[in-house]
């Protein structure tokens, strides 16, 4: 019994990405191809793909008979691309105007002038987002060669974040500053990371800078802009 016409199939030879096969006509059935032509058919008509390019009728509508040479010249299945385990992150004006973040503005200003015998030393840090879109903030502690204007080791979340890029990962991060005047040289530091920075004053005002959202180190998912 051949509903399918698949006798007259010889055997199948994958060609090119994932899912592409070519059949070319040969004396005798191929068990082991036919069940493998049909397992793709399945799996097309079932997730919406391409379907069947025929070069003849003989492949489904030609009973069991010898007949002609069946030739089903491309089956073509674009492979899902790979997305993101993360979701979209925010933006950096969801980041401000959260009030956890505004918390942390207030704390990162006050470790910045803890150091009673440095006075104001720069204080930096994270925005992190986990795989369920949940924020926390984490302030880096202050080294010995952070200084008034520089913050070190923004750049390097890995070696102060435990799990960086498995559980969590940066969406932004942030730094204190002295006075009120931005630093344009900052931007190409932003942008090279591909998160938002944010500059925060004494007043507790925050600006931005760099790009409007990111994911440290990755491409934003699909649809994300």
């Amino acid at each position: 019994m051949d509903p399918f016409g698949l006798l007259a199939v010889g055997p199948i030879e994958k060609v090119g990405q994932l899912g592409e096969v070519t059949v070319r006509a040969d004396a005798g059935p191929d068990w082991s191809a036919l069940w493998e032509l049909w397992w793709w058919s399945l799996q097309m008509s079932g997730a919406g793909g391409h379907g069947l390019l025929l070069d003849g009728p003989e492949l489904l509508g030609g009973g069991g008979g010898g007949g002609g040479a069946a030739t089903v010249s491309e089956i073509s299945v674009n492979p899902p691309q790979r997305k993101s385990d993360f979701p979209c992150p925010p933006s950096e004006d969801e980041i401000i105007n959260n009030p956890g973040f505004r918390a942390a503005i207030q704390r990162a200003n006050e470790v910045a002038r803890a150091d009673q015998s440095r006075g104001f030393v720069e204080v930096g840090g994270w925005v992190l987002m986990d795989r369920r879109g949940n924020l926390r903030w984490q302030i880096k502690t202050p080294e010995a060669r952070d200084t008034s204007t520089m913050v070190y080791g923004l750049g390097e979340p890995e070696k102060y974040i435990r799990g960086h890029g498995r559980r969590e990962i940066v969406v932004a991060d942030f730094h204190t500053h002295d006075n009120e005047i931005p630093n344009p040289d900052e931007i190409p530091i932003a942008n090279a990371r591909r998160v938002p920075g944010i500059w925060i004053y004494p007043s507790g005002r925050a600006e931005r800078y760099g790009p409007k959202r990111g994911l440290f180190g990755r491409n934003l998912p699909r649809g994300c802009q």
